[in-house]
């Protein structure tokens, strides 16, 4: 009976390493640049963050926090959108996390109004802060809306 529980827990603790994943977390803040200012960044109407390099992923921020609280883009006078706290299951490499805000529902290129990039290296199981993602603002006058 002895004998069959260690090869049991052996058997776990071997399907354990094969199949455990360990989080890392990535964070950081998303802002928007001061020279362009919150009031102009109101012409805002969708906020889509795309990530690459060790992780592969995208995902849009809403337009709101579950409060009603403006969130993407942010009431005016703040500068601050949201921190991000981003797990993944990678365990090295650098992460990308490029933020790009439209003025069109549709996030046609042409209408991409600002956009931000950060890169943070992953950590193994570890939380690794990164730098401020801040949103710049880009021409857009081509938007057919």
């Amino acid at each position: 009976m002895r004998a069959a529980t260690k090869a049991l827990l052996a058997l776990t603790l071997a399907a354990c390493a094969i199949g455990c994943n360990t989080y890392s977390y990535l964070d950081f803040q998303t802002t928007i640049d001061p020279t362009w200012g919150s009031q102009a960044a109101q012409v805002i109407t969708s906020c889509h963050m795309f990530v690459t390099g060790a992780v592969t992923d995208n995902f849009s921020i809403a337009e709101t926090r579950p409060d009603g609280t403006p969130l993407c883009p942010p009431d005016p006078p703040t500068l601050n959108i949201t921190r991000i706290n981003y797990s993944t299951f990678a365990e090295s490499g650098d992460v990308t996390f490029t933020l790009k805000t439209f003025i069109s529902t549709g996030e046609k290129p042409e209408c991409e109004v600002a956009e931000g990039t950060t890169t943070i290296s992953i950590a193994k199981g570890l939380t690794k802060m990164g730098g401020d993602l801040v949103l710049k603002a880009k021409a857009h006058d081509a938007c057919p809306n």
